[in-house]
């Protein structure tokens, strides 16, 4: 299974790594078309708040990829299941999947662009994954890269550790 396999490469202790395309854990592609090409990529540096060790993985995303698939591509390199809800804190906003039942403070996250909220002076964010066990993932641009012809979608490119197993409590029940 790709998924599992993209999260093994980049939870090695080696520091040698393989650019390692990251796909949904739920197997739906990225991006609609293989032949997509991209002109800028991010280097995002994640990190899972509060582990120590530390816990994180380096993602190259298209700097135009959606908040949605963003997601995704996080669930993916990290080794989570994507069985809990998420949102992302950038600059003043808070972003998720429309929530029926909520106070209205969160922005729908659906066709958002990355690039559209790393403006200015922000340069790093909060993902918020599973809100009972709270695991935070500080989420850093690290720099703009011009792509490789051979970059299709999100690559997972470095990283250590494992992440913990979901459902145990966050990062205090493991």
């Amino acid at each position: 299974m790709l998924v599992r396999y993209a999260s093994q490469v980049c939870q090695g202790a080696s520091k040698t790594f393989h650019l390692v395309p990251v796909v949904s854990c739920d197997a739906e592609p990225l991006y609609n078309s293989p032949m997509t090409t991209f002109t800028t990529y991010y280097s995002l540096r994640i990190e899972l708040r509060h582990s120590e060790p530390m816990i994180w993985r380096r993602l190259l995303v298209p700097s135009t990829i959606t908040l949605p698939k963003l997601h995704r591509a996080i669930q993916g390199a990290m080794g989570w299941a994507n069985s809990h809800l998420h949102q992302f804190h950038i600059g003043d906003g808070c972003y998720s999947e429309p929530d029926p039942y909520g106070d209205g403070r969160l922005i729908d996250e659906k066709g958002i662009k990355l690039s559209t909220l790393l403006v200015g002076q922000v340069r790093e964010f909060i993902y918020e994954y599973d809100f009972g066990d709270d695991w935070q993932h500080r989420i850093v641009l690290e720099q703009s890269l011009e792509a490789h012809p051979s970059w299709k979608g999100s690559l997972c490119t470095a990283g250590q550790r494992a992440c913990p197993p979901e459902d145990v409590g966050g990062i205090w029940g493991v």
